[in-house]
């Protein structure tokens, strides 16, 4: 097996999800500072880059005091400093399990323009938002007299909030202020400054009357924001300081959540369909559907309005037409609005819309496409980020998602042999909804039994005995007509055991230099390896290539393709086999 390693590539090892940061949201900015609160894929240590140019050439981090996972109160019920200092450890800690990110920036300079990348590093991997160049903010001008010191005491209506973030502003407020649950109050309360409160144009907001807030609650753990609305009498009056209980009711009030795209989806200017699944006690509730230039804020621009909550399943989509949209990255969010309360989710991954498909870097990747997977334009197009066979450079060809393995089945009318280069984990029947009406069969051959296995569309329905698909292991499908359709899943094994006997197995991908002649000799040479054959749906023949009496190739010498399926003949076992 000497030759077979020279010649195939090493066996894949399944890489662990990486870490990421999301949901970045500026807080509680003051003429002297700001806060940094977000959510991470899971526990980190965080950090922030301060910088004094919108390159991020000029690191000023260390003329600034900067506070990890940030707090203020502690807890209430304790008196001495070194309870106190425990209790905060230990919310700190909570914070940080439950992937949870606040990082408080203080010695800013008012009026001043500052730039930043926030951090996060989970001992095997970092991350940074944004993954590009940094984002940006101005810190105020001096604050002026605030007559109103008005404060929420937010109670979360669940078993364990503490540690959460949560957050409120309004639609007149630059930005929101923040805080955590348990952090100076009760574990299942936050209290919430909105003498903090900053107006658009730098001065301190002041409320004018009945006021319409948004709480928005970061919970971490993988789950998604939630939101709810209040409405409260405020007035500028003079008050030391006002308290205005508020509870936040979770699983009472409607929710809402973004289910396509599920993945950075790349566009060039096609419709786009918007999915979701919504809940809630109004009959009348109804959906409105935004775009946003980042993931945070819910302040973008409207893609539709009114659209009715009920009835669920089907309905619960639009097809979004995307003319007029500058090219771009974007995410997509969507809000809940019943006659008490409201929620609003953004989807799990952005999307670029990008007809003019520019190349600066001439790899034959899209600028916009290359940002979208990678974070910037910086890769070649050779490398294989998601391991899955393909380049970087053939799944934008293909229109494929370099992040995640999967392949692009293109049927014809006919028969098709296709070997799956990843686990989908689907069984046939499962394959066979996902091709649709035009589907005849789907069968696959057991190497242990040398037995054909079936299922076939019959009169609309899917029969016959039903089996898993297996990464590697062929398929031969039937088709009244084309489809075309991408089919994702996570990387198999590195290897497989070939019995003795007929085989329809795939490759992961095909390295230089792979053709037939090649994995025949890789399979073992004569002795081992009686023939290949593949099958050719556009002329509805196969073209075979074996060996001679003197153990020389002889036939057709064709070319490998990822994604087909070849007939091998054994005459004996080859136990591990490697695979491309």
């Amino acid at each position: 097996m000497l030759a077979l390693a020279a010649i195939l590539l090493a066996i894949w090892t399944r890489a662990a999800p990486a870490l990421e940061i999301n949901r970045v949201t500026l807080t509680d900015v003051t003429p002297s500072g700001f806060t940094l609160i977000g959510a991470a894929s899971g526990p980190a240590q965080i950090g922030v880059r301060i910088y004094a140019d919108a390159a991020g050439s000029q690191d000023i981090s260390h003329q600034l005091h900067i506070t990890q996972l940030a707090l203020q109160g502690g807890d209430p019920a304790l008196t001495e400093v070194y309870q106190q200092d425990n209790a905060k450890r230990a919310l700190a800690e909570r914070i940080k399990a439950r992937g949870l990110l606040r990082i408080r920036i203080d010695g800013a300079a008012p009026d001043t323009a500052y730039w930043f990348h926030m951090l996060a590093d989970d001992g095997s991997e970092q991350a940074q938002w944004p993954a590009g160049a940094p984002a940006s903010l101005t810190t105020p001008g001096q604050t002026g007299f605030l007559s109103a010191n008005h404060q929420l005491l937010v109670s979360i209506n669940d078993a364990d909030p503490e540690a959460w973030l949560i957050r409120v502003e309004t639609d007149d407020s630059a930005h929101p202020v923040a805080a955590v649950v348990g952090d100076g109050a009760a574990v299942d309360q936050a209290v919430l400054a909105l003498g903090n409160l900053m107006a658009a144009d730098g001065t301190n907001w002041q409320p004018s009357g009945n006021e319409t807030l948004r709480l928005t609650l970061e919970r971490g753990d993988g789950r998604e924001q939630m939101t709810q609305v209040v409405e409260l009498p405020l007035t500028a009056d003079f008050s030391v300081a006002s308290i205005h209980p508020v509870t936040f009711a979770i699983g009472s009030g409607p929710s809402i959540a973004l289910i396509a795209p599920a993945r950075p989806l790349y566009s060039k200017g096609e419709d786009i369909v918007i999915g979701w699944e919504d809940a809630g006690t109004d009959p009348n509730a109804l959906i409105d559907l935004y775009l946003d230039d980042n993931d945070t804020g819910a302040d973008g621009n409207v893609i539709v309005t009114g659209l009715p909550a009920e009835p669920d399943g089907n309905a619960d989509r639009y097809d979004w037409n995307t003319l007029g949209v500058a090219d771009g990255i974007y995410w997509l969010y969507a809000t809940i609005r019943e006659t008490a309360a409201s929620a609003t989710a953004y989807a799990l991954a952005p999307i670029a819309i990008d007809r003019d498909g520019n190349d600066a870097d001439a790899d034959s990747m899209a600028d916009l496409w290359e940002e979208l997977y990678f974070g910037d334009p910086g890769r070649d197009g050779s490398g294989d980020l998601d391991a899955d066979g393909e380049p970087d450079a053939g799944e934008f060809a293909l229109r494929t998602d370099p992040g995640q393995a999967d392949l692009r089945l293109m049927l014809r009318s006919g028969m098709n042999l296709v070997a799956l280069p990843m686990d989908p984990g689907l069984t046939a029947f499962d394959l066979a909804e996902r091709i649709g009406p035009n589907l005849i069969a789907i069968a696959h051959l057991d190497p242990n039994t040398q037995a054909i296995e079936r299922v076939s569309r019959i009169d609309g329905q899917v029969q016959g005995l039903d089996f898993q698909i297996q990464p590697y292991r062929g398929l031969i499908i039937e088709m009244t007509a084309a489809a075309d359709l991408t089919i994702a899943g996570i990387p198999g094994a590195g290897s497989i055991d070939l019995v003795a006997g007929q085989h329809l197995i795939g490759l992961r991908g095909i390295p230089a230099g792979l053709d037939a002649a090649a994995l025949l000799a890789a399979l073992g040479g004569p002795g081992i390896v009686a023939a290949i054959r593949r099958y050719i749906p556009a002329e509805g023949r196969f073209e075979t290539l074996g060996y001679d009496a003197d153990g020389n190739p002889a036939g057709s010498r064709f070319a490998l393709r990822r994604g087909e399926a070849y007939f091998i003949s054994l005459h004996q076992p080859v136990a591990g086999f490697a695979l491309p």
